[in-house]
């Protein structure tokens, strides 16, 4: 080992485990040299090289070059940090669970991107540019509560990432929802009519929707398995209700909609395939063309349905509404109502004790 001087420049060398390492410094002097060639040569020894001065590290750069090894991790430049973009934090919030993947909050994420862009850093996402999404929707003509829906569709987003501790902020936590009106449409049984008169392909989903009160999207997606004719009942399981969604929600159990004469004639007898003697105990009850019934689709044929009966505002979900209505005005226990429409929040505690047959549930629909 030791230092050399060739054509006015010096040159460390000295071996190392078996190996011969030799390169020229930018050492001024040979005292400079002696002092590069003993902190490389202890640096080798000991494999640490983080502690090393400029012209000492830049020896050492030059050795594994030369030699063709490989840099050991103190001597690598870190990989810059990738900036977490609005689209990884959509990713991350559709992949972190069904819940987030609902018609209204992909339809959520397609305004939002819109108007952000899914490359934006979410750290640039800030609480004024959160109000001011907010009122470029209403300036839209959007309701209060579409917005609302959105706003809280981009705080979730935000809230995986602060549960993944990549953010430390939720700017949406800091933009107050907006006053919501209270729809208040109830459905005549002669608008009912004439909703099926002109209902088309949709015919059978209004009837259900009607004498069940169940939600729009648990008739939609409606499977034959959860039509048990055998007890009357539809039987949701906790995964297909709102409730059971609700990722606040303490107590899960089925959601059992007793089928009046009405809805249990139409189901079995639309159980038939295409008439033939094939019963179908699986796979979706409705399909449109052969094919899932899409969103454009549902909005398109009941756009349809309200321009013919001139119902101007009247929306599927005012059937879940009314279905209750009937169901105060006929006298029903309010148990026996929570247990049958659902809700996704503000059950009463002892509601929860209650027991409730389906002989009871069948009996207070059908009386």
């Amino acid at each position: 080992m030791g230092v050399r001087k060739i054509g006015g420049r010096f040159y460390v060398y000295f071996n190392w485990k078996g190996n011969r390492l030799q390169t020229v410094t930018s050492a001024v002097n040979e005292a400079e040299a002696k002092k590069i060639e003993r902190a490389v040569k202890t640096a080798f020894n000991i494999y640490r090289f983080d502690h090393l001065e400029p012209k000492a590290l830049e020896v050492t750069l030059k050795i594994f070059e030369t030699k063709g090894w490989k840099l050991p991790h103190e001597l690598t430049t870190p990989e810059p940090e990738k900036e977490l973009t609005l689209f990884q934090g959509i990713k991350d919030y559709l992949d972190a669970g069904e819940r987030n993947r609902t018609v209204r909050k992909v339809f959520a994420i397609n305004r939002i991107v819109e108007y952000f862009g899914d490359g934006t850093p979410m750290e640039d996402i800030t609480v004024l540019s959160v109000r001011k999404y907010r009122d470029h929707r209403l300036a839209q003509g959007v309701s209060n509560g579409t917005v609302n829906i959105e706003v809280s569709t981009l705080s979730g987003i935000f809230r995986v990432q602060l549960e993944k501790r990549t953010l430390e902020f939720n700017p949406c936590s800091m933009v107050s929802r907006l006053p919501e009106t209270q729809r208040d449409v109830y459905i005549s049984w002669d608008q009912f009519q004439q909703m099926l008169e002109v209902a088309g392909w949709l015919r059978p989903i209004i009837k259900i929707l009607y004498f069940t009160g169940m939600r729009p999207s648990e008739v939609f997606d409606l499977d034959w398995k959860e039509v048990d004719f055998g007890r009357r009942m539809i039987v949701l399981p906790p995964a297909r209700t709102k409730e059971g969604k609700n990722a606040n929600q303490k107590w899960l159990r089925e959601k059992r909609v007793p089928m009046r004469k009405e809805v249990y004639d139409l189901l079995w007898n639309m159980r038939r395939q295409d008439g033939d003697n094939v019963v179908r105990l699986n796979g979706p009850v409705f399909t449109h063309e052969g094919r899932p019934v899409t969103r454009d689709t549902k909005r398109k044929c009941w756009a349809r349905i309200i321009r013919l009966t001139g119902l101007v505002g009247c929306q599927m979900r005012d059937f879940r509404r009314t279905f209750k209505t009937n169901l105060a005005w006929s006298g029903v226990d309010r148990t026996i109502r929570n247990a049958i429409v659902g809700h996704s929040s503000h059950i009463p505690v002892e509601d929860r004790y209650i027991h409730l047959t389906d002989e009871r549930l069948l009996e207070a629909w059908t009386t």
